[in-house]
């Protein structure tokens, strides 16, 4: 990594991908708990999937992939926390997993995404992104998806809501690293007529549906957490395709969703995956995460500039 004493503007997937290796090294975090700095972009590279797990069909019956497990080999660099990898697991691959959208900053190199089957897992196989406590503010997430399979109504587990699948947890060690995460929480659902529905401080039903089914394709949602003076008046937020990326603070559009029943959280510090043996099935694609404070970080046109530092000083 090149040092440098002044303010550069570098590739987010750099910070993000570097985070293990230099930014935490240098602060002092390690082992299977180690946090990520903020903003974070994860792009899914194709370095994932350099040896393979398995092979997996993208979509199923299609092309098989190589695919990597999510929380094995080098995605467990960033994604940390959570259950051990395993048979039925949320899986980095190729192919239609992954996903662009019109606008948005995306890293030209060649990327991967994240593949949530329809097998069931064995055991709660739930993984996640561990930041730094945000308490104040808002917190932001940003994925892209493109749904394969929306849950069955038939299904026996929560047929009335669907599927939690992606969170903002708070996080407390060992719970995360041992469960599917807490319930001071901020949840994105797909529900059985295929539409997003969120929840605040539930894992197991949602609070507010957008009532709109989505579109085959690739869609951006944004998932925002905001933290109010008042007990439990803090707002859970979702737009599902917005406008004004890269907007400021002051120019975020309309949510299309909003939720502000249910217990505050005390802070978030994580993002999870929500994938467990007991979840209703379904079957998506996943792709371009982004976590951070602001709208502008999340809804990236360009890549970010940070303010560059020297991680370690070179040796004589």
């Amino acid at each position: 990594m090149n040092h440098q004493n002044a303010v550069g503007c570098l590739n987010i997937r750099t910070i993000r991908r570097a985070a293990a290796v230099v930014a935490l090294a240098t602060l002092g975090w390690a082992g299977a708990d180690a946090q990520t700095p903020l903003p974070i972009y994860e792009p899914f590279p194709s370095s994932y999937t350099n040896s393979s797990d398995e092979s997996v069909e993208v979509p199923a019956g299609g092309s098989a992939y190589r695919a990597r497990r999510l929380g094995n080999g080098d995605t467990a660099t960033v994604w940390s926390i959570g259950n051990t990898a395993g048979g039925g697991s949320t899986v980095v691959v190729g192919g239609a997993a992954a996903l662009s959208y019109p606008g948005l900053y995306q890293d030209p190199n060649p990327n991967l995404g994240l593949y949530i089957r329809t097998a069931n897992t064995t055991a709660n196989r739930t993984r996640g992104i561990l930041f730094p406590a945000i308490s104040g503010g808002r917190a932001y997430v940003s994925f892209l998806i493109d749904v394969q399979q929306a849950p069955s109504p038939s299904d026996t587990v929560n047929p009335a809501f669907g599927r939690l699948f992606a969170k903002l947890d708070y996080y407390s060690n060992p719970v995360i690293n041992n469960s599917p995460g807490s319930s001071s929480m901020a949840g994105v659902w797909l529900t059985t007529s295929n539409t997003l529905a969120i929840s605040k401080s539930s894992n197991s039903a949602h609070g507010a549906d957008s009532a709109t089914p989505l579109a085959p394709g690739t869609h951006l949602v944004v998932l925002r957490y905001q933290f109010n003076p008042d007990a439990d008046d803090d707002e859970v937020a979702l737009w599902v395709d917005p406008g004004s990326l890269n907007a400021a603070e002051g120019d975020v559009p309309a949510p299309a969703l909003t939720l502000t029943a249910g217990a505050d959280a005390p802070s978030l510090s994580s993002f999870l995956i929500y994938h467990v043996g007991t979840e209703v099935v379904a079957s998506m694609f996943l792709d371009e995460f982004r976590i951070a404070t602001t709208w502008a970080e999340v809804t990236s046109t360009q890549a970010l500039c940070v303010a560059a530092s020297i991680s370690t000083h070179p040796a004589d």
